[in-house]
């Protein structure tokens, strides 16, 4: 998937190995432009205090899609993440949410990539929505199951029908 947004986050991680370890956290609602540069601000601002065992790590965080946050960090030339840090990048992304009222760990919201606009869908409603004619088999849905930078160019934004998603057709 080749867009403009695609390419910023690539750009943003360039300096990060392909099998760089990913999270993505997703808000429940779209973030206004004066939240989205908050948010990158606050990131920017973590990424190199966020330590391992008292070691930095080689991490970078980015807005996207004026939805989602996605947090890569470079195990190969940095510590691995632990669980102490983690929980650490984890409750930094919550108390961010929580200065804007939002919810980050929305996992059951759906988001559709249609007409260049970022739509979420409850998971309940999905089958719904592809009866309507809302979505269809071939809608590009974000799969923040992704586990790497990899497959963030290859995985994120595909088909629902490719997707792990299907279920809920």
């Amino acid at each position: 998937m080749a867009s403009n947004q695609l390419r910023a986050i690539t750009t943003a991680f360039s300096e990060l190995g392909d099998d760089s370890r990913l999270w993505i956290f997703q808000a429940d609602r779209a973030l206004t432009e004066s939240e989205q540069t908050n948010v990158q601000r606050w990131i920017d601002d973590f990424m190199p205090k966020w330590t391992s065992h008292n070691r930095s790590l080689k991490a970078k965080g980015v807005v996207a899609y004026d939805r989602f946050v996605i947090v890569a960090l470079d195990e190969t030339v940095s510590n691995a993440a632990s669980g102490c840090s983690i929980d650490s990048m984890t409750h930094h992304m919550q108390a961010i949410a929580k200065q804007l009222s939002i919810n980050m760990m929305d996992r059951v919201t759906f988001c559709f990539k249609l007409n260049d606009q970022v739509k979420g869908i409850h998971m309940n409603d999905v089958a719904q929505a592809l009866e309507q004619g809302d979505i269809s088999q071939d809608s590009l849905v974000f799969n923040n199951l992704i586990k790497t930078k990899k497959e963030l160019i290859s995985d994120w934004i595909i088909p629902i029908s490719q997707s792990w998603q299907k279920r809920f057709l």
